[in-house]
């Protein structure tokens, strides 16, 4: 196995679900075709899903065996995992935690990813058919998370929480919920 496979394999192992557009990004694999080529060398340690915007690849339970590490994934929240792995790709944090429980002084988040890029850390949501008060629920916890200091004593300051929405309407609405609550928040679109 080339090493260049290899590492698309360990990239499925550790993001869970990539599509061709992320494999390119994140492997430098070059064309559309020479994407395709590689992983159909792939293909006894992967499996796909077809989608209108092209294949979503995971690991197989021979991919994972061949690694010796990875989960056997479902296919469910394949577009969660898909706006998840592309928030990866912009910031190519050194630390990535996905769906990492924080829980503090009675406090309790459960974040998309929770993410070091550089000297600072990040939360990660993911909003695509979440009901808005769900997400003004999670904003008072982390504003909770906040009041507890515990971060802030540990790592020297209080994340900045990154959330990316399917509804642009909510853009507006989240920023002016995290100011209210004392939050540091970027707001992007689906399509960042």
């Amino acid at each position: 196995m080339k090493q260049k496979q290899e590492k698309i394999l360990l990239s499925l192992s550790r993001l869970g679900m990539l599509n061709r557009r992320q494999i390119q990004h994140l492997h430098d694999t070059g064309s559309v075709r020479n994407t395709n080529y590689l992983m159909q060398d792939l293909k006894p340690y992967t499996d796909y899903l077809e989608r209108s915007n092209g294949r979503i690849y995971k690991l197989n339970q021979k991919g994972i065996n061949l690694l010796g590490e990875g989960t056997l994934l479902k296919w469910g929240n394949v577009e969660h995992r898909i706006i998840r792995n592309d928030v990866y790709i912009k910031y190519r944090p050194d630390k990535w935690f996905p769906e990492t429980e924080i829980k503090v002084k009675g406090v309790k988040v459960l974040p998309d990813a929770v993410f070091q890029s550089g000297m600072t850390y990040k939360i990660l949501e993911v909003d695509r058919t979440q009901r808005w008060y769900k997400n003004k629920k999670k904003m008072e916890d982390y504003a909770k998370l906040k009041e507890t200091g515990a971060f802030q004593k540990q790592y020297g300051h209080f994340p900045t929480i990154i959330w990316v929405v399917d509804m642009e309407s909510r853009i507006p609405k989240i920023k002016q919920l995290g100011k209210e609550l004392g939050l540091l928040c970027e707001v992007y679109g689906v399509k960042m």
